[in-house]
């Protein structure tokens, strides 16, 4: 059996070749010594690279930190810069308290004007989107039949009346039976009916505005032929408004007419409109067990408009004071809420977690019924840099009101 070359490479040193493998191999002694220090050699310089790059990556790191540990000191290099935060003093004030719904605006006044009677449009007394007052004409229809009859009608009557004058004073002269004198006078009743039926289609044939109002898009033209209780324009009182909206059955006890509302809308993000609760309804919803509630609202100056939809929230009395912190500067972990109140240390600021215990929640504010008192300086931002201890530098400060301002916000419980 002949050995390749090759095969070297299953002997650690030159000592451990076996004659029978030099001699079959037809190598010499110098040769295997040779390949055997070619292996070593390569063997040396594999591992001489690994620790050299060993030491550049020890190095690497070890530069790092220190590069860290000076962009991390203060000033003067002694110890951590500051973290700047914003904070805000915790204050203690009454916290408000709403009965939430949705609910829709309603007009007060708001109808569709149509006719009452059929004809062709004379003429139209008004523009799209405008305002008129009570009473002011809409629209008229042809009424020149109409005033004829009314003529005709009245010509009937005055000779109806001479007659029946006439047989008045026969009758006393019994020169007439008194049913001949009963007949004029029935004829005189029927003439002064005929004017009034025909005035009242007169009448009818004049639309005008029930009450003072803006009108919507017009919806006939000139000419056209109308049919009876066809839409010819809305109408819409704007100066007040209802909102619609209802509450659980719960809330009744809490509930009363005269109660200050809320409405919020979509259209003015953040804007409360001032309302009062002005009808509750006598009877709960058995299918939802909700009752109906009806506010009213001044729209004076016709921001909001019939249709809108509404978050409504009815203000209930004020508790107690209590203290409280912006919502940002609670954090939550499934070891319970706590917050960082910033204390003097030295000459510098640090950060302290206190656990708090929170409650009810309104307008970005919540409620700490413990761990936080008034006067505290609390964390509302940059708080996620934060471990205790850490030197802080505050670099906005502020203290949102508790009282009316936080009204115009949302709660939660």
């Amino acid at each position: 059996m002949k050995f390749s070359k090759p095969s070297l490479d299953i002997f650690a040193s030159a000592a451990d070749i076996p004659i029978e493998f030099l001699e079959n191999s037809g190598g010499s002694e110098l040769w295997c010594k040779r390949l055997m220090w070619k292996k070593t050699l390569w063997k040396m310089t594999a591992f001489s690279a690994a620790l050299i790059g060993l030491v550049v990556l020890f190095g690497s790191l070890y530069s790092f930190k220190a590069y860290r540990a000076r962009t991390a000191a203060g000033p003067t290099g002694t110890g951590p810069a500051a973290t700047p935060i914003a904070a805000v003093v915790a204050r203690s004030g009454p916290l408000p308290e709403y009965l939430e719904a949705i609910g829709s605006l309603k007009a007060v006044r708001q109808v569709v004007i149509a006719p009452e009677v059929g004809g062709m449009v004379k003429a139209i007394h008004f523009e799209s989107g405008g305002t008129v007052s009570a009473g002011a004409p809409i629209l008229q229809i042809n009424d020149g039949p109409d005033r004829g009859d009314l003529e005709r009608y009245q010509g009937q009557l005055w000779y109806a009346e001479r007659e029946f004058d006439r047989s008045q004073r026969l009758i006393a002269a019994t020169a007439v039976s008194k049913s001949e004198a009963d007949a004029t006078k029935s004829r005189v009743v029927e003439a002064r009916g005929q004017i009034a039926r025909t005035e009242a289609v007169i009448a009818q044939k004049k639309l005008c505005a029930p009450f003072a109002g803006v009108l919507g898009i017009r919806q006939v033209d000139q000419g056209q032929y109308l049919q009876p209780g066809q839409p010819v324009v809305s109408l819409t009182d704007l100066d007040a408004l209802y909102v619609n909206f209802t509450l659980p059955e719960q809330s009744l006890p809490r509930l009363n007419t005269g109660q200050s509302i809320e409405v919020l809308v979509d259209a003015f993000p953040g804007q409360p409109f001032p309302a009062v609760v002005s009808t509750i309804e006598p009877q709960v919803y058995a299918e939802s067990r909700t009752v109906p509630v009806q506010g009213t609202l001044d729209n004076r100056d016709h921001v909001l408009r019939p249709g809108m939809f509404a978050s409504v929230r009815v203000v209930l009395p004020s508790g107690p004071d209590v203290v409280t912190v912006p919502e940002t500067s609670l954090d939550r972990t499934i070891a319970g809420d706590s917050v960082f109140v910033v204390r003097a240390k030295g000459k510098g600021q640090v950060a302290e977690r206190v656990p708090v215990k929170a409650g009810r929640r309104v307008g970005g504010r919540v409620a700490i019924a413990a761990g936080v008192k008034a006067g505290d300086l609390v964390v509302s931002s940059g708080q996620v840099n934060l471990a205790p201890g850490s030197p802080v530098s505050v670099t906005d400060a502020g203290t949102p009101p508790v009282g009316k301002e936080l009204a115009s916000k949302g709660s939660q419980p």
